[in-house]
């Protein structure tokens, strides 16, 4: 689909009357959802460039304002789903969210406030950030064993338990690493192309929520966003991951937070005042 339009429900499939109203994809990893979301966003409406990112299974992409915007997609995996992780699963009840690591204690948020059942992406990205700032894995992802009594062999490999009877293994970071590193890449590379830099201040960072169905539902309710989209997919320009010149070297980015620290000044800043740099 190359521009929004509206079809018969039942001619979709769907048992309903009426009308459905569909946002088109700009290309196979960039559907529709991203241009809702672009539309509730509004960044094509703006002075200053920004971003709008979207990581999943896919990974989608888009740096712009009113004057230009540039779009790309690729493959990122399950991980940011819990799917590459032994205990991983969906952000639902019983999943671990957020995690905190004081004085050699781990501190965990549990969504529905039950028992940890398992943790999901936020959580995981959380758990890693966490025990890297406090020495309990390396630049590599390797864990430190001495570094907590929480560290241990578990099944015949390491792992941490990161809730009650609940562990996670060293497996399990080499393999979110990978999607880490492909992610990172991507972003990296967009944002490259504009000459932003990657490790971008916390306080410009903002959680839009569910920008998609906030964009499904303008469109339903405002006619001339179908105007909007036509605009917005005449000024976007899309790159192909698959195509660009040693894309692929992703070996650098599956370091954390990066092979060269200067990338990331924050995270060089405080692992100097924790006295791990």
């Amino acid at each position: 689909m190359v521009k929004p339009d509206c079809y018969r429900a039942k001619d979709l499939g769907f048992p309903l009357k009426g009308y459905v109203y569909c946002y088109p994809g700009q290309a196979n990893y960039l559907g529709g959802d991203i241009l809702s979301g672009i539309v509730e966003t509004e960044i094509y409406k703006q002075e200053e460039i920004s971003v709008f990112l979207d990581i999943g299974t896919n990974g989608e992409l888009v740096i712009g304002n009113k004057d230009f915007l540039v779009a790309g997609a690729g493959a990122a995996g399950p991980a940011l789903e819990g799917g590459v992780v032994k205990t991983g699963m969906r952000a639902e009840p019983g999943a671990v969210d957020r995690v905190h690591i004081e004085n050699g204690q781990v501190e965990i948020h549990v969504i529905g406030e039950t028992a940890a059942k398992g943790i999901c992406g936020s959580g995981i990205v959380d758990l890693l950030a966490e025990m890297f700032l406090n020495g309990w894995i390396d630049v590599r992802g390797r864990y430190v064993e001495e570094a907590s009594e929480k560290i241990r062999e578990v099944d015949g490999a390491l792992a941490a338990e990161y809730a009650p009877g609940l562990f996670f293994f060293q497996k399990d970071i080499e393999e979110f690493l990978k999607t880490k590193a492909a992610a990172g890449t991507m972003v990296e590379y967009m944002m490259g192309e504009v000459g932003l830099y990657p490790d971008t201040p916390r306080d410009k960072i903002i959680l839009p929520g569910n920008s998609s169905l906030a964009g499904a539902r303008k469109i339903l309710l405002h006619k001339e966003t179908k105007e909007e989209v036509e605009k917005i997919l005449d000024k976007m320009t899309y790159i192909q991951f698959g195509t660009v010149d040693n894309f692929l070297h992703l070996m650098a980015a599956e370091a954390i937070p990066h092979t060269d620290i200067r990338r990331y000044p924050t995270v060089e800043k405080e692992l100097k005042k924790r006295g791990l740099l």
